[in-house]
């Protein structure tokens, strides 16, 4: 089953597997609910060896994720699975919801109409979505479609049935992530403005998810990311990849006056000079994403932006885009471990979670919507 953003409330102690597959690697991670608090219970990952990295998972590979799932306690066979481009694709689509539209079989036929004449997918039998948006008189779109290679959802039920498990749903990741952000805003202290985002910082690439409420409207990306950017900063310092990976988390690009010492501020400014270009592409991004949706939705107030991936340990990053924003930018990694947070980690887990939150946003599962 392919499956898009679901709305509800959690109605399961333990969640099913949250598995983020990526070309170079993949992450997984479990949550428990308490209360009103749903705990990261679990997270793991993997990098692709030497001969392992490509769209089709080795067989050594698949072994070795089915066997860490196993001794790092990972609880049941659900799993749920996420897509992200260029695997799936989505398109805004302007069709009526009037008249035998609103027939919800009619309305996915058509749907699926479109998505097959716009999608640049190869050849195939697709699988095809859809959500409707919000109502706004400001613009035409009244849906996002979703389409991916039946091939691609058929390979994904192949690996979880590789490593022990049950594939219940193959979601889009961009959706996941809105998922993520919709359980960090039940927490009144983190619902402010109808539209806000989540940044997810990859090694390869950056994807921009902006929601209204609880809905996503549009998906950005860049072709850039955290491996890049260690990349430049590995060339003009001078150094190894691997300490400049450091640098990133260890002194980052904070302000002079915020460092601990004068050896920080000179590394942290030597460090924002190398990816200021970068970082000025991806506030520009945010800022024509965050101009568009409110060009279409006048009538919302702009929220803040929740900031994830792997990317997002690159100290100082958060504060540095409140600054060019002009928004709360808070990383998932300062959510988890807030006192009253409503997604939050366990009390022994102290490495960092960022790079964790599309797997963690694929194992939140809703109700189906009513």
């Amino acid at each position: 089953m392919f499956a898009v953003l679901q709305r509800g409330s959690l109605k399961r102690t333990r969640s099913p597997i949250g598995l983020d597959v990526q070309p170079i690697g993949a992450r997984a991670a479990q949550l428990v609910t308490e209360g009103n608090v749903l705990r990261i219970a679990r997270v793991t990952g993997w990098k692709s060896r030497n001969g392992e990295s490509g769209p089709e998972l080795s067989a050594g590979f698949v072994q070795r994720v089915a066997r860490s799932l196993v001794q790092d306690g990972f609880k049941g066979r659900s799993l749920v699975a996420g897509l992200s481009s260029p695997d799936v694709e989505l398109h805004a689509m302007e069709i009526p919801c009037e008249g035998e539209m609103q027939d919800e079989e009619k309305f996915s036929e058509a749907v699926r109409w479109e998505l097959e004449r716009v999608a640049t997918l190869s050849g195939g039998d697709t699988v095809t979505s859809s959500w409707l948006l919000p109502k706004s008189r400001a613009v035409r779109t009244t849906a996002i479609g979703a389409i991916a290679s039946a091939e691609r959802v058929r390979a994904i039920d192949t690996l979880a049935n590789a490593i022990g498990r049950d594939c219940e749903r193959v979601d889009s990741t961009a959706c996941a992530l809105a998922r993520l952000g919709a359980v960090i805003r039940r927490n009144p202290q983190h619902r402010v403005g109808d539209i806000w985002s989540v940044l997810d910082v990859g090694g390869r690439l950056l994807r921009l998810v902006v929601v209204i409420d609880d809905t996503p409207i549009l998906v950005r990306t860049l072709s850039e990311g955290g491996e890049s950017w260690t990349g430049e900063i590995a060339s003009s310092l001078g150094i190894s990849e691997e300490n400049a990976e450091f640098h990133k988390h260890d002194h980052g690009i904070v302000k002079p006056g915020e460092a601990h010492d004068e050896a920080q501020a000179r590394i942290s400014t030597m460090i924002f000079d190398i990816v200021k270009p970068a970082l000025i592409r991806v506030v520009d991004e945010i800022e024509r994403s965050y101009e568009y949706a409110m060009r279409c939705f006048p009538d919302r107030a702009a929220g803040g932006v929740i900031v994830v991936g792997g990317g997002a340990n690159l100290k100082g990053l958060d504060r540095f885009l409140a600054r060019k924003l002009g928004v709360a930018v808070t990383t998932l990694d300062d959510i988890v471990r807030e006192p009253d947070a409503t997604l939050a980690v366990q009390p022994s887990q102290k490495l960092s979670i960022n790079e964790f939150g599309c797997a963690i946003g694929l194992a939140i599962r809703p109700e189906d919507e009513a």
